[in-house]
């Protein structure tokens, strides 16, 4: 979870990391997560371009949250 302060730009934000894991070769239910925290990273910053994280950002929450991140089955 994280605090927001500007949700303009979340849905940009999302396809974005949902496009960059898809291009990366990510399984899509990976690439749909990398978009949750591209998301969730944007929306605790101000402005809709200058609130999108950069990839070291999202290295680093990454870590943080790795528990977050890990792959499940679908059923």
């Amino acid at each position: 979870r994280v605090t927001p302060v500007d949700t303009t730009g979340a849905g940009d934000a999302f396809n974005a990391g949902l496009a960059f894991g898809l291009v990366q070769g990510l399984p899509l239910v990976e690439a749909v997560k990398l978009g949750n925290m591209t998301a969730a990273i944007k929306v605790t910053k101000f402005g809709a371009q200058e609130g999108l994280p950069w990839r070291e950002e999202l290295e680093e929450f990454l870590k943080r949250k790795l528990e977050l991140i890990k792959p499940f089955r679908v059923q």
